[in-house]
């Protein structure tokens, strides 16, 4: 969590950066314009089976006007643009690559120029896309092919072989959160940052949930980073943690015979017609109880996995690390940003295994047994027989979020909490990494309940051993040790020790461990 830790910056550089970023996205994707070849692509179009489909031509998507004096870009074939848009568009992009502020204040003044600028953007990464396509080469079956899990050359190699697929997530992406982009770069310009920023905010949560699962993930990790996002995002953002969109549930029945091979309705009653009690970024989720078995009549809940995930999810993974080199340009970046892509993309592929969650959960209720939490904390039990990858069955708990408890209550429970997750990082070595509100429960009986284990952490035992020492520095108010135990925990980076005494993080540190 330190690496992404702002330093102390500022809002208003935060979004100036993100605003640069976007800047240079656009400037930089509009200088390979000037590689396109307008005769090869009817051959491009050929190769992707798009010609002759309707929207497309055999000429150049983006080429040069010859005749008109109104804009220096004329889209053809790909959009439909009124002479006004084009306007629009020809204004905004000639700003942004001369790098003139003023000509971009007034370009970008209205929605219609945000979108078509976003749109223009768009077509010229699609045809970047497709302008390198050689040939058809091997196509591998999965992005993911050793046994679902993560690897970035595996994808590579997949969406390599299917550009058609890479540049309409790419031209959907671009012209979808352009607006957005545009709109924090005008208000840096005409300095309406926290003017705008409740409206922004509400925009870009309703922006995450149209950009799909991949992206409410990030909102989901972002709302609870108080250290990296004003209170106004945050607010906005704890919506995704449990309002998240549901798909049919016609699919979720077919998904439970697929996976568990017999009709949903013969495994469970109370689920056929029924509407979700949650939906979240992955599946979601019914209440149900077993239909026959052992556990007959078991209250239970059942998640299923959204359809078609793992190539949705693959595809927007492999295209935020595409998109690495750009934001450590546009943000001065000095980490290994490819790397925390792929650590994230590790966990967050991991998830859709539902295999796995729930072999996480049980694990976590077998070690803490062993320990004086066993009374307090737990993961719900769950049924072996009715889960499958995509399919998670666990038993029905009773409880409610820790916001809506009592403050007496939610200070115990916090207690718990951290003692919980201290207990995974030094004892069991797997740590749940999913810690939002919306998946802490308070039962009836004042337990705590810890839900959703598919994202879980294992901790090496020299990390585990350094974070041990950590503790029993601050506690033995050893302060000179404490910027090496950072450095060591990856917290700080080698070389800035000096500057952690400068601060007061070790004071700090120190409250909170020995509240604990």
């Amino acid at each position: 969590g330190g690496v992404l830790r702002p330093q102390g910056k500022p809002i208003r550089e935060i979004l100036r950066q993100m605003a640069r970023a976007v800047a240079l996205l656009a400037a930089s994707l509009l200088g390979s314009v000037s590689a396109f070849a307008p005769a090869g692509a009817p051959a491009l179009l050929r190769h992707h089976g798009l010609q002759g489909r309707p929207g497309f031509t055999n000429t150049s998507p983006l080429a040069p006007a010859s005749n008109s004096r109104r804009a220096p870009w004329r889209a053809s074939g790909m959009l439909s643009l009124k002479a006004v848009e084009a306007d629009a568009t020809g204004a905004v992009l000639s700003a942004l690559q001369k790098g003139d502020a003023a000509a971009l204040q007034a370009a970008a003044a209205g929605h219609e120029a945000q979108v078509v600028a976003a749109g223009a953007v768009s077509l010229v990464i699609l045809l970047s896309l497709l302008s390198s396509v050689t040939g058809e080469g091997d196509k591998p079956a999965t992005p993911y092919p050793n046994n679902n899990q993560y690897d970035y050359r595996t994808a590579d190699a997949y969406f390599a072989a299917r550009p058609g697929l890479v540049a309409r997530r790419t031209a959907e992406l671009l012209f979808k959160s352009g607006s957005f982009g545009l709109s924090l770069l005008v208000d840096q310009l005409t300095g309406k940052i926290d003017d705008n920023m409740q409206k922004r905010a509400e925009t870009l949560t309703t922006l995450l949930t149209q950009l799909g699962p991949t992206f409410i993930k990030i909102g989901q990790s972002l709302s609870i980073r108080t250290d990296l996002m004003p209170p106004t995002y945050i607010r906005a953002l704890q919506q995704l943690q449990d309002q998240v969109p549901a798909f049919p549930t016609e699919q979720a029945l077919f998904t439970i015979e697929a996976e568990l091979g017999a009709p949903a309705e013969t495994l469970f009653s109370g689920i056929s017609g029924s509407k979700p009690i949650a939906a979240a970024s992955l599946g979601q989720v019914y209440r149900a109880t077993v239909a026959s078995g052992e556990r007959k009549g078991t209250q239970v809940a059942v998640k299923v996995q959204r359809p078609e995930i793992t190539e949705q999810v693959a595809l927007d993974m492999h295209l935020i690390r595409k998109a690495c080199p750009l934001f450590k340009l546009a943000t001065e970046y000095p980490g290994d940003a490819e790397g925390l892509v792929d650590d994230w993309g590790v966990g967050f592929v991991n998830e859709l295994n539902y295999e796995e969650e729930a072999l996480n959960g049980g694990f976590f209720n077998d070690a803490i047994k062993k320990t004086p939490l066993r009374d307090v904390v737990f993961a719900p039990e769950v049924l072996p027989g009715l889960t499958n990858r995509r399919v998670l069955t666990t038993e029905w708990v009773e409880g409610d979020r820790l916001e809506r408890s009592s403050a007496a209550d939610v200070s115990g429970l916090c207690s718990i909490a951290m003692n919980s997750y201290l207990t995974m990082m030094l004892e069991t070595g797997k740590l749940h990494c999913d810690p939002h509100p919306g998946n802490l429960l308070r039962t009836p009986e004042g337990k705590l309940c810890i839900l959703d284990w598919g994202l879980v952490q294992t901790l090496p035992s020299d990390l585990r051993d350094s974070f041990i020492e950590h503790i029993a520095h601050l506690t033995a108010k050893d302060y000179a040790r404490v910027p090496s135990d950072l450095v060591k925990l990856g917290f700080v980076p080698e070389g800035k020790e000096d500057e952690i005494l400068k601060t007061d993080a070790v004071e700090v540190l120190t409250s909170v461990y020995t509240q604990l």
